[in-house]
């Protein structure tokens, strides 16, 4: 559930999860949110009209926290026995993934 904490009011009732939800972010913009379940799902939802944006399946346990980079251009799930995944929030395209990895790659010297 979205809540307005200044009148304790529900704003909108996310249903997407069939089991609890462990974390859960939201875009420093405020119109998007992504939430990590017991039920192996992680989820981006478009907090204007309570919609899922996209549901990740690619998790096989329990996600236990969800959260946007600064730039909110990358997601990130943290789960039990997968690690950290990194999600492109926006389409992007091949040559911007290269650059990504390119610019990022950790080389042990």
């Amino acid at each position: 559930m979205l809540w307005n904490l200044a009148s304790g009011q529900e704003i909108r009732h996310l249903k997407g999860h069939t089991d609890g939800v462990l974390g859960c972010n939201i875009s420093s913009d405020g119109q998007f949110a992504v939430t990590g379940s017991w039920d192996n799902t992680f989820i981006m939802w478009d907090l204007t009209t309570g919609s899922i944006i996209r549901r990740y399946t690619e998790h096989n346990a329990a996600i236990w926290n969800a959260a946007f980079s600064a730039d909110q251009k990358t997601m990130f799930s943290v789960g039990e026995g997968a690690g950290i995944i990194l999600w492109t929030a926006l389409p992007i395209s091949l040559e911007q993934i290269t650059q990504w990895r390119d610019a990022n790659r950790y080389m042990p010297e």
